[in-house]
């Protein structure tokens, strides 16, 4: 009898190891889950970066293109100015005449 709990304890130490093999087969596979997590989070944070980045890059384009915008605008003030001025001096020019006839 004492022969066969002996067994029993062998077998249920052999048991046992088997369970904390696997356990450690199992945190090493969840380690490794967990490296690749946090070189997926690197990369998104890389990813986010850049982003940023080109976000920054399109304030800059719209900021260009609203200063071409303005300047496009006054160019066209200027040119209406120009041709109203243009109109005065027709009308000044066609009053000098007709009081010189």
């Amino acid at each position: 009898m004492a022969g066969e709990a002996a067994d029993r304890t062998v077998q249920a130490a052999d048991r046992t190891g088997e369970t904390a093999d696997r356990t450690g087969e199992a945190a090493d596979r969840t380690g490794e889950a967990a490296d690749r997590t946090v070189q997926a989070a690197d990369r998104t944070g890389e990813a986010v970066d850049r982003t940023g980045e080109a976000t920054d890059r399109t304030g800059d384009a719209t900021d260009r293109t609203g200063d071409a915008t303005d300047r496009t605008g006054q160019a066209v003030r200027q040119q209406t100015g120009a041709d109203r001025t243009g109109e005065a001096v027709d009308r000044t020019g066609e009053a000098t005449a007709g009081q010189a006839t």
